[in-house]
């Protein structure tokens, strides 16, 4: 949350600059959030990004009220026209903290609308994760999500993937890995770990309008080096993982994931 910015809280438009240190304060509290793409100054989706907040926060903080969707498409609209953010891809940060407080904050804008396959070609590594609430997004998730970045980057790798003492891919963050063999697009299920999010419901159906059959049990980090592509899937699009330690990665299903990302439309 940058001095100066516009952000909503609780459904009031204030300026950080003049708010002060109150509002820093809450970025440090515990709280369930979700990263919410927007397009034209209305966010994408909103129904599902508060339907998987709702989960989290019924699990973490019973009985703390949500914001409505009439809250938070205003709430978008304020903090974009204030900030001067441009009509393309915006990306939003919702908190919801215990009790029912909550703030929406500009992130960063995109690059691209909606959303793209990113050539990046980046390379992976694998990060122990045993982090609190593991498998809900929440202020420590993305804490271990930093700490994992950082662990990658030393690594030379720019991407972390992150795994259970079992050796099981829980994601990168809250973000999901497809690793595809043949037909088959394999993830981790959300029973074993994986965090539900509106990236993982699209990813799925990515696959499924693309033609593969998903395996959602269980994906080990013994079988990156054996998979054809590995994937994931942020709030700007698809990642193409280049390689994982000595396994180097086609982009071949990357590229046919691409052809169906204009039928997002459909996607409810």
């Amino acid at each position: 949350m940058a001095p100066g910015q516009w952000i909503s809280f609780c459904g009031q438009v204030i300026d950080t600059l003049q708010a002060g240190s109150g509002m820093e304060g809450l970025e440090r509290e515990a709280y369930v959030y979700q990263r919410i793409n927007t397009m034209g100054h209305k966010p994408l989706y909103i129904d599902q990004h508060l339907q998987i907040a709702g989960e989290a926060c019924r699990k973490l903080f019973p009985a703390t009220a949500l914001p409505s969707e009439d809250d938070l498409i205003r709430a978008t609209g304020q903090i974009l026209y204030r900030n001067c953010a441009h009509r393309g891809g915006n990306l939003m940060m919702l908190r919801i903290f215990p009790g029912g407080k909550w703030m929406l904050a500009h992130q960063k804008p995109m690059l691209y609308p909606g959303y793209a396959l990113w050539h990046s070609q980046v390379t992976a590594v694998a990060v122990r994760d045993e982090h609190l609430w593991r498998g809900l997004p929440t202020s420590v998730s993305i804490a271990a999500e930093t700490a994992a970045a950082l662990h990658a980057a030393t690594a030379g790798a720019g991407i972390a993937l992150l795994h259970d003492h079992d050796g099981i891919v829980t994601g990168a963050g809250d973000n999901p890995v497809m690793a595809f063999r043949g037909p088959t697009v394999i993830t981790t299920s959300v029973a074993n770990g994986a965090t539900d999010s509106l990236e993982r419901r699209i990813m799925l159906w990515l696959c499924a309008m693309s033609g593969f059959e998903a395996d959602e049990n269980r994906l080990t980090v013994d079988q990156l080096p054996h998979v054809d592509e590995v994937l994931v899937f942020n709030a700007q699009g698809l990642l193409s993982v280049h390689g994982f330690g000595p396994a180097r990665y086609f982009n071949t299903k990357a590229l046919r994931l691409e052809r169906s990302l204009p039928e997002l439309s459909k996607f409810r």
